[in-house]
């Protein structure tokens, strides 16, 4: 980008700063640093906090060489604010806007260096457009003072510490009230009044005049002041444009303006024959029509001498579809064009075209090639196609040997390639780009180039777009991508490029890797880089202080620092010996695809430090081997396959402190990992983790522990109905007798783990996320005898979950003799038991499966389900004395529901009276199953408990049948049987 782009960035830092407008040495030299720095307005920004002016500002009674570093605090802070908004928005601002600041400078998020800044960049409503006519009136003043904008004097007038205040006193009367915005004219008078020494020249000008052309002959002659000529040129009789009119500006800075209405859509404007214009330094014509004819005639302005500015709009395709412009190279030129209408500009110096979809053409050899020699910038906001050549050769030559053009900026282009051909181009700017776009840059010698990204590669629902590239010219050896604004994803090459320099605030994914560099160097890059898989050639990598990604594919001896931020480094090579990875501050991850590290050797010495900060490295990377060249490690990434069993008391520059799955295939095997360490599950596995637990060899009274803990992130789209899988895939702690679940995560997510474990005794759950829990292989050691209290599984126990719990049994192989006991939390939980068990499932609308009887089921709160169609009687084992045939229900409740045998055809909905010579349960189930006819359902009061008894088809108590004890005295003589779903509800 030029000097100028920046003129408004540093004018608002004088104005959120001094309260004043900029002096012209001090606006081109700050625009300079800043346009050196890539836009990154941090790099200046504490010289004007540091500066004596800012001090005496907001602190009179400062000392020589106090700072508003030094000076500001939250005492005083509050007063500063008010100071800033009197000065800024002319009002004291309110409670809330305050306190927002107060609070910020109190965390650190604002700062003696940026707060008037971020103040001002604030501003809404009212308060915004306070700020853009203070802008506006001061750069005003400051083109007024140097009406090259060169910075170079002499000025206009005389500007100095000694007119600071009343420059500011008459910046503050600039509100956001129309009227209190100010005209050139305006401006030149204050300056002269208020501003100016004696001897200054701008006393000796005139503040100019306006003047009209009008339908008759008009000999217009300007004043020494910056005049303003006018043309309103419509039908007749408002046609004011005539070949006799003369228009001379005289001295100053002088504007004619040409608004036409006259020329139709189709047709093509241009002055009439004999139209004389001199001495005038800007012009602006708007057109219904076209700006000369694109396939032939140029509207030509190369002959005025004088003209600095030439600005067109064009409303109309005219007779070929679009604009031609023809300048000199002293002239910065703007066309803008609608619809799909072209734009052509021959010449000029500062080009800018604004178009819609139509081609786009700057100073493209030809027949005016040698108008295009002298053009220093060019700017294209949207348009189709672009063409941008400066030319330097003859007419018709095909090679761009010109060495003024310097930039270019691509702005939200609709076309699908932009071509930039000049000896001398040093910068590229690609913003708002939402479609694909290659660039590709011809600049002769350069050795190198700077691409400027701003919200490319990013399509207007916030998705990337593939294609956005920068092609550098076949000389460029170094390329500089600077990401500022808003994130971008794009893709910069070049055939000789060795270095890629990555700059800037903004994040920044590369679509694609530059194939042909050896060094990548971000350390200047305080944005989040997504690098993406680098090419093998590239070697040293080096990334700042954002959140930073990458996967390194080289096989060469290769270095790698990533600075601070919590960042990511994958292997997808083996990485030779003698390598170093330094992963810097903060949180990062060292992980593999199919790499892998090589052992230090007698003469190359392999490093790889991962700094401070809780830091992961892939257990697949790891062998006995290399493991000790591993430092400064907390977390062993899981997720990956390893060839061999792990040993973590090898990795000795490290302390391990937690293992993680992110996700992956699985398969790692790791041994002796201390107690207290866990494992946490960030994204879905596939395979199997094998656990060894240091001292955990088997089943015993003195419990070892182990946690395993859920924080993976639902994916987009992910609802409460369909919400995102995080699985654990298979976790392996064989000898550690109790296990902990936390079923965690954030956003819309449910999780899903298996359990293998020998030991196991208890296993407990909490979190607010849902839980699929399931057994694989052999669970808890087999009891020993009638007397053993240690070994078997106990209890399941998720009653303080409160996310939905499905809870498998099946695998629980060995029991303990006491019984298990399955415990949900406050969800609408699932238990399907493969064993007889106590359960209590808590709060919710629960559902439980039994497989077979014995067991003793409590649903608590809810209308829950009781499935206990395979709970049946077994031969051999239906009395009291011979068997455990019937299963309990311990708080049945109207709207609970008990699912009985699918051969049962009716329910008797009567109570079963027993005789007076019933005296035991046994002779009670029997009269309550001889009476009634074959599969039928009915029930019975006995003692103080209340039975259900679902015939399998013979007359009689027997084999098959199921008994259902409900816990008190129940009333079913309403409830209901569902032929369909077996279901009995309670009514």
């Amino acid at each position: 980008m030029a000097v100028a782009d920046y003129f408004d960035t540093v004018q608002k830092v004088y104005i959120a700063f001094y309260q004043r407008p900029a002096d012209p040495a001090g606006l081109y030299y700050w625009s300079q640093r800043v346009n050196a720095e890539n836009g990154n307005l941090s790099a200046v920004i504490d010289a004007f906090a540091n500066s004596a002016e800012a001090t005496r500002l907001f602190f009179p009674d400062a000392e020589e060489g106090e700072t508003l570093y030094d000076l500001l605090t939250e005492e005083n802070i509050g007063g500063v604010i008010d100071a800033i908004y009197l000065a800024l928005f002319n009002r004291a601002p309110d409670e809330a806007g305050k306190q927002f600041y107060v609070d910020g400078f109190a965390d650190g998020t604002f700062t003696a260096g940026n707060i008037m800044l971020n103040i001002l960049n604030g501003a809404q409503g009212d308060d915004a457009v306070a700020v853009a006519n203070k802008l506006e009136v001061a750069n005003l003043f400051t083109t007024t003072l140097d009406p090259e904008q060169d910075g170079i004097g002499p000025f206009q007038a005389t500007y100095n510490a000694a007119d600071e205040q009343a420059a500011r006193d008459w910046l503050a009367t600039v509100t956001s009230d129309p009227a209190t915005r100010k005209t050139e004219s305006e401006v030149v008078s204050d300056i002269q009044t208020a501003i100016a020494d004696s001897g200054d020249a701008i006393l000796g000008q005139t503040s100019g005049q306006t003047f009209t052309l009008t339908n008759g002959v008009d000999n217009i002659v300007g004043t020494s002041g910056n005049d303003t000529i006018t043309a309103t040129n419509a039908a007749a009789p408002n046609t004011v444009l005539g070949g006799l009119d003369v228009v001379d500006g005289g001295a100053g800075t002088d504007t004619l303006s040409i608004a036409d209405t006259l020329t139709a859509a189709t047709a093509d404007f241009a002055l009439p024959a004999g139209f004389t214009v001199k001495n005038v330094e800007v012009l602006n014509v708007t057109t219904n029509g076209a700006i000369g004819t694109a396939a032939a005639t140029s509207f030509d302005v190369s002959t005025l001498a004088g003209l600095t500015t030439a600005n067109f709009v064009a409303a109309g395709a005219g007779t070929a579809a679009g604009s031609r412009v023809l300048a000199a190279g002293t002239t910065d030129v703007s066309l803008t064009v609608s619809g799909v209408n072209t734009a052509e500009v021959y010449g000029g110096k500062a080009v800018s075209v604004a178009a819609a979809t139509g081609a786009v053409t700057v100073g493209v050899a030809g027949a005016a090639a040698t108008k295009a020699d002298a053009i220093t910038s060019v700017s294209v906001k949207g348009g189709g196609l672009v063409n941008i050549d400066n030319t330097g050769g003859a007419a018709g030559t095909t090679t761009s040997t010109g060495t003024t053009l310097k930039s270019v900026t691509l702005d939200g282009v609709a076309g699908a390639t932009a071509a930039i051909k000049g000896a001398a181009v040093e910068t590229v700017t690609v913003k708002n780009q939402k479609t694909a776009l290659a660039t590709t840059v011809t600049n002769g010698t350069s050795t190198a180039l700077t691409v400027n990204v701003d919200a490319a590669g990013y399509d207007a629902t916030g998705a990337a777009v593939a294609g956005v590239t920068v092609a550098a010219g076949a000389t460029a050896k170094t390329i500089t991508l600077n990401a500022t604004g808003s994130k971008s994803n794009v893709a910069v090459s070049g055939a000789a490029a060795t270095t890629l320099n990555i700059t800037g605030t903004a994040n920044l994914t590369l679509s694609a890797p530059i194939t042909t560099a050896t060094k990548i160097d971000g350390s200047a890059a305080t944005g989040g880089l997504t690098l993406g898989v680098l090419n093998a050639a590239t070697v040293n990598v080096t990334t700042g202080s954002g959140k930073d990604s990458l996967t390194l594919s080289a096989t060469a001896k290769a270095t790698v620092d990533t600075g601070a931020g919590n960042d990511s480094v994958t292997l997808a090579s083996a990485v030779a010996a003698g390598s170093t990875i330094n992963l810097g501050t903060g949180d990062d991850k060292l992980l593999v695809s199919t790499g892998s590290v090589a052992a230090s050797t007698a003469t190359a010495v392999t490093s790889i430090d991962a700094g401070d900060g809780t830091d992961t490295v892939a257990a697949a990377l790891i062998n006995a081997a290399n493991a000790a060249q591993f430092k400064n490690f907390e977390n062993i990434d899981v997720s990956a396959l390893t060839a061999t069993a792990l040993d973590v008391e090898l990795m000795t520059g490290s302390t391990i402190t937690g293992l993680t799955l992110t996700g992956g295939a699985g398969g790692a095997t790791v041994n002796n990992v201390a107690a207290g360490v866990g494992l946490t599950v960030a994204g879905t596995n596939a395979g199997i983790t094998t656990i060894g637990v240091k001292g955990a060899t088997g089943a015993t009274a003195t419990a070892d522990a182990f946690t395993t803990t859920f924080v993976g992130e639902a994916a987009a789209g992910a609802t409460a109905l369909v919400p995102t899988t995080i699985a654990a895939g298979t976790v392996v702690t064989n000898g550690v007798e109790s296990l902990n679940v936390v079923s965690g995560g954030t956003g819309f997510v449910t999780n899903t783990l298996a359990v293998t474990d020998s030991a196991l005794q208890t296993l407990t759950i909490t979190g607010d996320k849902g839980l699929a829990l399931t057994f694989v292989g052999t669970n808890g050691t087999a009891v020993t005898g009638p007397t053993d209290t240690v070994n078997g599984v106990k209890m399941i126990d998720g009653s303080a979950a409160t996310g939905v719990l499905n809870i498998n049994t099946a695998n629980v192989t060995n029991v303990a003799n006491a019984g298990l006991t399955v415990k949900t939390g406050s969800a609408k939980d699932v238990i399907t038991l493969a064993q007889k068990a106590t359960v209590d499932a808590g709060a919710g609308d629960d559902a439980i499966t039994t497989a077979l009887a014995g067991g003793t089921l409590t649903g608590g709160a809810g209308n829950d389900k009781f499935d206990v169609a395979l709970s049946i009687g077994a031969a051999g084992a239906l009395t009291e004395a011979t068997g455990a045939f019937k299963t309990t229900i311990t708080d049945i409740a109207a709207g609970d529901s008990i699912k009985l045998l699918a051969a049962n055809s009716a329910f008797t909905s009567a109570k079963v009276a027993l005789g007076a010579g019933v005296t035991n349960l046994d002779q009670a189930l029997a009269q309550a199953t001889i009476t009634p006819a074959d599969n039928t359902v009915t029930w019975f009061q006995y003692g103080a408990n209340t039975y259900i008894v679902a015939n399998e088809g013979t007359v009689g108590f027997g084999a098959g049948d199921i008994v259902v004890k409900l816990t008190g005295l129940v009333d079913l003589s309403n409830s209901t049987l569902d032929l369909g779903t077996d279901y009995l509800t309670i009514v």
